[in-house]
Parts: C-alpha cells; structure tokens; sequence
C-alpha cells in the first residue's frame, strides 16, 4: 500500500580542531560581523536526521525543518538552541542551527565516514558540545527505524528486514544501516540527557535493554510512525523547557496530533521511559523467564504491526498470559504469580507516558499498550527469525525461557 512506502519513518569546534578532524568551518551567523553567541544555554538539542532515503526523497526532512523553524520564529526554543545534523536526500551531510532569523550553517561535512557509524556520530556529539555551550545536551533520532531487528540480515525464506535506526543511501549508492548495539556505543558516555526516537518501532524491551547506560530518559513507539513524525512546531517548547526537558509534554502532544486525526491517518503510539529503572525490569524478567512460562495454545499478545509477519507485541499482555503448565504446588505457583506482579510494577516505573490510538492505521485494534514492546516467543527456534539471537536481550534474558 501507497502509506508502508512513504509513511513508515521505520518509521563548533574551534577551526584548528574543525581542520584536524578534516571539516570545513563556516560562519555561525548570516552576518559575519555578528558577535558569536557565548552564553551558556539551557538545553542544546541535535536533531540526528539520516534522510537520504524515501524520507528525503519526500521531503518529510524538510518539512520537519520548516516546524523548527517556526517553532524558533515564535519563540518556542525559549532559553535553549537546536541544531540539526542533516544528511540530506543527496550531498554530503552538514551541522546547522535552527535560530529565530533562519537556519545558520557550522560545519559541512565530508563522506569520509558513514553518517551512520559510531565514529561520525559520536563526532557530530562532540562538535555540538565544543559549538554550543549548554547545561545540558539532548539528541533527537530522525529516520527509518524498526527496533531490534538486526541490520541487512533475514532468515531463509523471509525478506531481509534492513535496518534497526537509520537509512542510508550513501554517495557510492551503498545503503547502510545502525543496529542498536552500535546506536548505545555510539550514545555512551556523551552525558546525553535524553534520546527521542522520532522514528518507528523503537519502543521495544531489547531496544531499551541495550540503551539503559546510554541516556537516562528515552520517548519512541512500539509501533509505525506516520512519516510526518513529531510536529515540531508544537513538541520544541516542552522538549526545551525550563530546568528540564518536558518530554512527557513532548510525546503527549505528537499522541493528540494524530489522535485528533480521521480514518487511517489516526494512527499512533507514544512512550516515555525513565530509564535508570531499566535494570529493574531487567531482572523482573530475568526471574520471570527462569520459570520456563508457556503461554495457552493459540494465544497471541497484542501486535503492533499489521504486516502479516509481525516481530513486536506488547510486553505486559504477553507477560500476564504466562502460566506454569502441569504445576500443582501452590507455593511455586503464588511465587510464580509474584515474579509476574514485578514485572508489572517495574513496568509501570520505567513507563512515564504512554498512549495509543483505538487503531493502528484504521487497521489493527489497541486492546493492550503498556507502553513496551517485545518479541513473542513460543519455541527457541522462532529466535532464529531476524538474528534476534544475536542481541544482547537474548543472549542475556530472552534465553532463560527455553534453557
């Protein structure tokens, strides 16, 4: 359908560093004369978009700049300063800050490195931080994205599924991908204050699981996004609030965007997490998947995509469902029951927002949204499907349920 190829978003330094690290260093203002600007804001934030793909070709990239822009025009970045990394549909990727008078260029970037590399993004973070002083930095993802799903790699007799954040169809027309293990490197230890994942299906347990080190604070849907995403010209005051970044705000208004809208383009879901409660919820399943729970023949937890193949269902429904088959001894089953509360609970203390519309695109009904997502799992040999043996969820939690 016309909608799952356009609308899924799947969804400065000082110029002797900017000539070693082999950029070109512009003016920061259209007025070369201007003063540069030296006060310390409150909140610097970098839209990271990865448009070379159907995204730019559509111009969605530059339709979200037009938000900014006008949410800059009127205000709305209060005391804070928002720049964008914008690899654009063709050409060579370029650092810009979006200001009430239009858009200033700082750095023009060279193709050296894949806009989707740890090396190019952990360079763009540092090049914000030397170019932009603040009390605090955030990093908004903008592109393709589809979780956890492993970058180019299929299963024999599937379609390769090829990305996991990001799409890039790179100058020498090779297209290139970023699984999330390679996003939380590239995130960690660059004191980030929040990631918002404008882009689809990044709301998941294996996603969170591995960026629970990277930010302390993470937005993203457990399911497609239209390609419109985030109305930036409404979310920006409360992502550039003061004293701290109001991204309960920020989701709650792109969730009534879309819900206030008709037919299939009422379509959303939207999370808030705190993740410095991740690793609780962690070991909730931990223990919870050491039992070996089944779940009843037939049962399917609730899904988030409405392709036939499906790879995120909502992590709590799927949890309450689990039963220990042929148990009697009721000590073992009340302990069971326990382990099951602790992962709701600890679902309820990571999850500080979340909100779904009746339907996925006037298609799929929302009975369950806890706000987490997660591969449904009946037998060890479906985590053969997509390489999800090879992510971290697995290899640490996801196992313990057929082992």
């Amino acid at each position: 359908m016309f909608k799952k190829f356009i609308i899924d978003r799947i969804c400065l330094p000082a110029v002797a560093s900017a000539i070693a690290s082999g950029f070109f260093f512009l003016s920061c203002s259209k007025n070369n004369e201007e003063e540069p600007r030296t006060t310390v804001a409150d909140r610097a934030v970098v839209v990271y978009m990865i448009a070379s793909n159907s995204l730019g070709s559509y111009n969605y990239d530059n339709d979200d700049i037009q938000e900014m822009l006008s949410a800059a025009k009127s205000g709305g970045l209060r005391n804070g300063r928002l720049l964008i990394y914008h690899q654009n549909y063709k050409g060579l990727p370029v650092l810009k800050e979006v200001t009430s008078t239009g858009l200033d260029t700082l750095i023009k970037y060279d193709n050296s490195e894949s806009s989707l590399s740890i090396a190019r993004m952990r360079s763009v973070i540092s090049d914000v931080e030397a170019s932009v002083p603040a009390k605090e930095y955030g990093i908004v993802l903008w592109s393709h994205g589809n979780g956890w799903l492993r970058a180019g790699k299929g299963h024999t007799g599937e379609t390769p599924i090829g990305r996991a954040f990001g799409q890039e169809s790179g100058i020498d027309k090779t297209t290139r991908y970023m699984d999330v293990e390679s996003l939380a490197k590239a995130l960690t230890g660059k004191d980030l204050a929040f990631a918002y994942f404008d882009c689809c299906y990044m709301g998941g347990i294996e996603v969170m699981y591995d960026m629970r080190e990277a930010v302390p604070r993470m937005v993203a849907s457990v399911a497609e996004l239209p390609a419109s995403g985030m109305p930036y010209n409404r979310t920006l005051p409360y992502i550039m609030a003061p004293d701290r970044a109001d991204l309960e705000g920020a989701a709650k208004t792109t969730f009534e965007y879309y819900n206030a809208m008709k037919g299939e383009s009422r379509t959303c879901t939207m999370s808030v997490y705190d993740m410095t409660k991740a690793e609780e919820l962690s070991e909730a399943l931990k223990n919870l998947y050491s039992w070996h729970p089944k779940t009843p023949d037939g049962f399917t937890p609730q899904r988030f995509m409405t392709e036939n193949t499906c790879y995120h269902y909502d992590l709590k429904h799927y949890v309450e469902n689990m039963y220990l088959p042929g148990e009697t001894d009721q000590v073992k089953i009340q302990a069971f029951e326990d382990s099951k509360q602790a992962v709701s609970d600890a679902i309820q203390k990571v999850v500080t927002y979340n909100n779904a519309t009746p339907y996925l695109w006037n298609v799929l009904p929302v009975k369950y949204h806890c706000g987490i997502s997660t591969q449904f799992l009946t037998t060890a040999s479906m985590a053969d499907r997509q390489n999800y043996k090879e992510t971290s969820w697995w290899q640490d939690v996801a196992y313990r349920l057929f082992e």
